[in-house]
């Protein structure tokens, strides 16, 4: 299981609910590099989606794609994603501006063209590509043009490729929308001001209500989700579908 963004919020507790089944090994990719601890199943991987990839970052992200690789499926998990910057269009840096596309879209564009492409010769292993998208792919918000755009971009490829895929038959795609849930996410739009993110004070009130899911609740949702090929039928599906 590749799972990108697992230092926090929903990728870690997608990675520790995953440790807990023996048949998972893991390859985490964060951006920076974490200290890994002896005796475990995961490998750990350096890839800085804020900037163009490089072709050694491939090359180690898919190191593991050899001829008599003994795995029966592999699951791609397209998590990490930023927020910033929180505001309109036309107060934005260019430089966040790109870096925000490269780290939600065209960085993960990428890799999923190299994942299908790589495996295609692994006929006999199931591969399952799944996004973590939003409610933000068709629902515009003020302040969060950037981040509504790279969501609705990264869930049409998705898209596009189940629709590929319906003759290929090389891998399942999914993107899921998770709903609200208490991350750092939720947090960085809470502190933004209003001229920035009109919807902050309903957003502070879903915290304060006690309306936001946690990390933990949609990771066991989302691992449920990605080991049943029933909810693979669809190229969207939005968490609150399922049991």
């Amino acid at each position: 299981m590749i799972i990108f963004g697992t230092t926090r919020g929903l990728g870690a507790a997608l990675l520790e609910y995953a440790s807990k089944y023996k048949e998972n090994d893991f390859i985490s990719v964060n951006r920076r590099k974490i200290v890994l601890e002896k005796n475990t199943r995961e490998t750990r991987l350096c890839f800085d989606l804020a900037k163009p990839s490089r072709q050694k970052d491939l090359d180690a992200l898919f190191s593991f794609l050899k001829p008599r690789m003994s795995y029966k499926q592999i699951f791609l998990v397209c998590n990490a994603a930023t927020i910033e910057p929180i505001r309109p269009v036309g107060r934005a840096g260019a430089q966040d501006i790109q870096r925000h596309y490269y780290t939600n879209l065209v960085n993960y564009a990428i890799v999923i063209n190299e994942f299908i492409g790589r495996s295609a010769a692994f006929n006999k292993v199931a591969k399952k590509i799944a996004i973590i998208s939003s409610g933000a792919a068709d629902s515009p918000h003020h302040g969060l043009s950037l981040y509504c755009s790279s969501k609705a971009a990264l869930e049409m490829l998705g898209r596009c490729v189940f629709e590929e895929q319906k003759k290929l038959k090389q891998v399942q795609i999914l993107s899921v929308r998770p709903g609200v849930i208490d991350t750092g996410m939720q947090e960085q739009m809470r502190k933004s001001p209003k001229n920035n993110f009109d919807k902050v004070d309903l957003f502070k009130k879903l915290y304060s209500d006690g309306a936001l899911a946690s990390s933990q609740k949609t990771a066991r949702q989302i691992y449920k989700i990605l080991v049943n090929d029933k909810f693979w039928k669809k190229p969207v599906l939005n968490l609150n579908e399922i049991d």
